[in-house]
């Protein structure tokens, strides 16, 4: 039912997921190894069940979406045995689904519903292999299925580092490992802006201004009040030596206004934050350092 194509990438194939394509839908998107388009089915072993492995997989298929579709959701999860799954119809998103059909009638139910999920809005659904079973793949119609035959659990304990911007060291030293490593990476890094947040707010409260000429997301904000504190309680810069948006002159950075401009032993240097990096990561970054390189070095810090 499903023809097998060649693994996509290193991060794929270091999770060990298999990708295979419905032999009677075509892949649309940008990548071969992700469809933006449709839905598309991760498939997990039974033997991963209740372990944590589906949070990991839900955000990391949240950061795929995002790279390749330039889509950003927040991951949902779901027991086949609530009384309203109608929202899994209209709505688009990554949606981890757990839980077991109590009865047949519920089986029934969540058939009913998952045979209608077929469309051209993304949705990306975390299943275990017991559970697509139990529904019978015709009536989720992937037009994508990824399967995961094992998990390197030191492999996700990397990525999980690389989702909190590799914020490692006293701020992420209690990084959890396992199969719900990815979602205990969230709660890391949303515990550490947090914290860093009330730690420059206590003790420099005037560094934590806002992006000139425009608004800035929470996690924005979190991730420069990380490095606000990095460099002054780590590095042990001074207030003098580190000047964050509209403190920056326009003889500092020859008008441009990075979000923080530091002189580090003697070197300055641009830090640029990115809070969800977009779809094309490279992009964001080479224009970010050939922006701000005329200022010094350039840092580019984010998630």
């Amino acid at each position: 039912m499903f023809q097998e194509v060649a693994r996509g990438g290193d991060l794929l194939r270091a999770l060990g997921l298999e990708v295979e394509v419905h032999d009677y839908d075509r892949l649309l998107g940008a990548s071969s190894m992700f469809n933006c388009e449709g839905t598309t089915v991760i498939e997990y072993p039974g033997r991963y069940t209740d372990k944590g492995l589906d949070e990991s997989l839900a955000l990391l298929a949240v950061k795929l979406e995002r790279i390749f579709c330039g889509n950003s959701y927040d991951p949902r999860f779901v027991n086949v045995n609530d009384e309203d799954l109608e929202f899994l119809i209209r709505d688009e998103g990554v949606y981890a689904i757990r839980g077991k059909p109590e009865d047949n009638k519920v089986l029934e139910r969540v058939r009913l519903v998952f045979n209608r999920f077929i469309g051209y809005g993304p949705k990306i659904v975390i299943i275990s292999e017991d559970l697509a079973k139990d529904l019978g793949y015709e009536a989720v119609k992937p037009s994508m299925l990824i399967r995961v035959s094992n998990v390197d659990e030191d492999a996700l304990r990397v990525f999980a580092r690389a989702y909190t911007g590799f914020a490692t060291g006293k701020y992420c030293d209690d990084m959890p490992s396992g199969l719900n490593a990815l979602a205990g990476a969230r709660l890391c890094l949303g515990s550490r802006m947090r914290s860093s947040m009330n730690w420059v707010l206590h003790n420099m409260p005037h560094k934590l201004r806002p992006s000139v000429g425009g608004k800035e997301s929470e996690s924005h904000i979190g991730l420069k009040a990380m490095v606000i504190r990095y460099l002054a309680e780590v590095l042990g810069l001074k207030d003098k030596d580190f000047k964050v948006e509209d403190e920056i002159s326009d003889q500092d950075c020859r008008g441009l206004k990075p979000d923080i401009l530091a002189d580090i032993g003697g070197r300055s240097v641009a830090i640029d934050v990115k809070a969800g990096i977009g779809s094309i990561p490279t992009t964001d970054i080479v224009d970010a350092y050939n922006k701000y390189s005329q200022c010094g070095e350039v840092l580019i810090y984010g998630n």
